[in-house]
């Protein structure tokens, strides 16, 4: 494979860096294969745009619990609530090693009400922007001509991650879809298209994607890497399995 690009690999590449198959030993392995997923593409993208190195410069971080309270004035004049940190780009796998692979903690409830807003509190802080008084008594909810779509008031973190504001949206749609509305049947795929079966085949991807990076675009040293060979399946030993991997990955990082 040609046109390797510069990568955090080629110096040094762990089997806690490709090997995901560990996760399948863990107890609560259904619970680690999503948050993997989400950690390393962040990795992987992150080392790419910088050039094939992990930036050391602080980064940012949304505020949480008693962090998000205090920040609370920031966000009302307009303000990114959040502070920064060091960055640290261990493996998820080292990571959750060194955490004895304990089981996960859900995300706090709170989180939802980052995102969503009453009306009310609408009108009270940004009602001026309207020609709105603010003990404007507005009629709701509010609903569209179908009966079926409800308008709300929503604030996007721009400073939260794009699976951050996913997931507090989905809590936030948990407790507050309407009781004469259920969730319709589910779309979802199943078998080879199942989300489980999804994420595994991107983490192989990236598995063999690092590999590849690894040895510097060589695919038979890259499968003759120990162990390589059991994660990665004998389909590997021919070059288009690798270009293939790469095209997942690159499409996934989008």
């Amino acid at each position: 494979m040609k046109k390797i690009p510069s990568n955090v690999w080629q110096e040094s590449l762990t089997e806690d860096d490709w090997n995901f198959l560990q996760i399948e030993k863990t107890t609560f392995k259904l619970d680690e294969w999503e948050p993997c997923l989400r950690w390393e593409l962040c990795r992987e993208k992150v080392q790419a745009a910088a050039g094939g190195k992990f930036p050391s410069q602080k980064i940012r971080v949304p505020a949480r619990g008693q962090d998000a309270k205090i920040m609370r004035v920031k966000m009302a004049m307009g303000k990114r609530a959040g502070r920064h940190i060091n960055p640290d780009w261990t493996s998820y796998l080292s990571r959750r090693k060194t955490q004895h692979w304990k089981r996960l903690p859900k995300f706090e409830h709170h989180q939802a009400s980052w995102i969503a807003m009453d009306w009310q509190g609408f009108v009270r802080y940004h009602g001026e922007k309207l020609n709105l008084d603010s003990g404007y008594a507005l009629d709701v909810p509010i609903w569209d001509g179908d009966g079926k779509t409800e308008i709300v008031p929503m604030k996007i973190p721009w400073g939260w991650r794009d699976d951050e504001i996913q997931f507090a949206f989905a809590q936030w749609l948990k407790e507050y879809r309407p009781a004469e509305l259920p969730e319709p049947p589910s779309q979802k795929l199943t078998g080879a298209g199942s989300q489980l079966r999804q994420v595994k085949k991107i983490l192989k991807a990236l598995a063999a994607w690092r590999l590849i990076q690894h040895y510097n675009g060589d695919n038979s040293n890259a499968f003759a890497h120990p162990n390589a060979e059991k994660y990665l399946g004998k389909t590997f030993a021919h070059p288009s399995e690798w270009t293939t991997a790469r095209q997942t990955v690159q499409a996934a990082l989008k």
